[in-house]
């Protein structure tokens, strides 16, 4: 099983203007630095909770059929666009709507009508693609924003090489923002 992205986010949950408000930088000159700032620190809140902040494209890929519904680890889950069966042929051969539902939850869960077609090859031969994320900037709850506007100040502040060890760690604020919606692995 593998979930990979297909379709990058649009845009982010902060414009440019709003995170150089929060820095308190008035000036242009570190505008591309502070712009991948912000898309690095988008990035780890999605890695720390697990969800995808604006709406993007994923894939998930399986070699077999599970016996019980199918979660979609990358939530909020907005739609499936696609489930997908690779033939003995190479051929993608792609289910009728009609033959799955999408069961929204953290996780979403991708529940089969009917019994769906064996892949033909033994590895990644079932692909899911769906929708995820909260949707535009605008949705995006205010509690993730300021993890992102605090990670984003933390990098910023941090950018020197005596500062390494610092850069790897959470800071405590966005640490606590992130704790309640932290992804949890068995």
């Amino acid at each position: 099983m593998s979930l990979t992205l297909i379709t990058a986010p649009a845009g982010e949950p902060l414009t440019l203007a709003e995170i150089k408000f929060f820095l308190r930088v008035a000036h242009d000159t570190d505008d591309n630095l502070i712009a991948d700032l912000a898309e690095a620190a988008r990035g780890q809140v999605e890695a720390v909770t697990g969800l995808a902040l604006i709406t993007q494209g994923w894939r998930l890929t399986l070699d077999s059929w599970p016996e019980e519904p199918i979660a979609l680890l990358r939530p909020p889950v907005q739609a499936i666009t696609a489930i997908s069966v690779q033939g003995i042929d190479g051929v993608w051969t792609e289910l009728d709507q009609g033959d799955y539902a999408l069961i929204p939850g953290y996780p979403a869960r991708v529940l089969l009508k009917a019994p769906p077609p064996t892949p033909g090859i033994a590895a990644g031969g079932i692909r899911i693609d769906f929708t995820a994320g909260f949707g535009d900037a605008d949705a995006v709850p205010g509690t993730l924003k300021q993890a992102v506007r605090l990670l984003a100040a933390h990098y910023h502040e941090h950018r020197t090489p005596a500062s390494e060890r610092r850069v790897t760690t959470m800071p405590n604020s966005a640490g606590a923002l992130l704790a309640p919606l932290r992804e949890v692995r068995l």
